[in-house]
């Protein structure tokens, strides 16, 4: 069973969930969406609350968002529009053409395109905004 499903047959909205959990609706909503990680505290207080195991919720929880190591992921933790790459990628797909994307090679590439033409565009804009950066990278490497 799934948070939403839990929370669906308690009929509580997502603001309800979580104030019954002692979390922000925010962080109730990551962990719903599988954003975030679901720690043994959170589970212990759906177990207590609900009265479901604890190992059954964590359980549910790793079935129910198979990308969940996704999000620890280093590339996560990059950011672009103060976003994570990958969801500030989602969000602007819109503006780029795959044609398949269930041809993973085709995503892939359009994801490091994405991520060449943004962080490009950021570290020299960096780089104009303040010349020492680059002063200090050459001399770096001409030692």
């Amino acid at each position: 069973m799934t948070l939403e499903d839990l929370r669906d047959k308690e009929g509580l909205t997502t603001y309800q969930m979580a104030e019954r959990l002692g979390i922000t609706q925010g962080h109730y909503c990551h962990l719903e969406n599988g954003s975030r990680k679901l720690t043994d505290s959170i589970a212990g207080k759906i177990a207590s609350e609900f009265g479901i195991s604890i190992d059954q919720i964590k359980k549910d929880f790793v079935l129910s968002n198979p990308h969940l190591d996704v999000i620890n992921s280093w590339i996560w933790k990059i950011k672009i529009d103060d976003k994570p790459v990958i969801q500030s990628f989602i969000d602007n797909i819109g503006y780029l053409k795959i044609s398949n994307t269930s041809e993973n090679g085709e995503v892939l590439e359009a994801f490091i395109k994405y991520i060449q033409f943004n962080i490009g565009n950021s570290i020299q804009n960096e780089f104009k905004v303040n010349e020492k950066m680059i002063e200090y990278l050459a001399s770096r490497l001409k030692k």
